[in-house]
């Protein structure tokens, strides 16, 4: 048990596949705002730089054993600093995704790279709307679980803004 944010992508919907470069660039510039506001953001094991790419990929070596994967389309894959306890589970998104499983979720634990992981869902949701829903099992002091990932992306330079549908409203 422990926070956690929620995502289903239709990969398969040509308005995801037709954003998905951009929404790895976009990726790049949150990462940076929250480097800069000194939240630690680590590859999708807690060491080592996020994986942030468009390209072909392969990840090996991975900590629990899972030997290597391939992503043909590259693969958002981030985590917190293993180092400095910031770590939870690790937030992946890829276009092959929903080729293993439908619905998506990451427990952040509130960790401070879930602010990213907000972001980067905000992003999406931005994107390509009518191909991703989004979702949380927390509100802040606000009533929002959104509110920081929303400040995040305002620092990185992207348009801010709610997603018009979200399951947590």
């Amino acid at each position: 048990m422990g926070f956690t944010r929620y995502h289903h992508i239709d990969t398969g919907d040509p308005r995801f596949r037709a954003v998905w470069p951009e929404l790895v660039r976009d990726t790049r510039r949150i990462v940076e705002a929250a480097e800069a506001r000194s939240v630690s953001v680590r590859g999708g094991w807690g060491s080592g730089p996020p994986t942030l790419t468009s390209e072909p990929i392969v990840l090996r070596d991975t900590p629990i054993g899972l030997g290597e994967r391939e992503f043909p389309s590259g693969v958002i894959w981030l985590n917190g600093d293993q180092e400095l306890e910031e770590d939870c589970e690790t937030f992946g998104i890829w276009p092959e995704m929903n080729d293993r499983q439908e619905n998506w979720f990451t427990k952040t634990e509130h960790c401070p790279y879930d602010v990213v992981v907000s972001a980067v869902l905000l992003r999406l949701k931005a994107l390509a709307p009518e191909a991703a829903r989004i979702g949380s099992d927390f509100w802040d002091d606000d009533g929002d679980a959104w509110s920081d990932g929303t400040r995040l992306l305002v620092d990185a330079g992207l348009a801010a803004g709610r997603p018009d549908e979200s399951p947590d409203r």
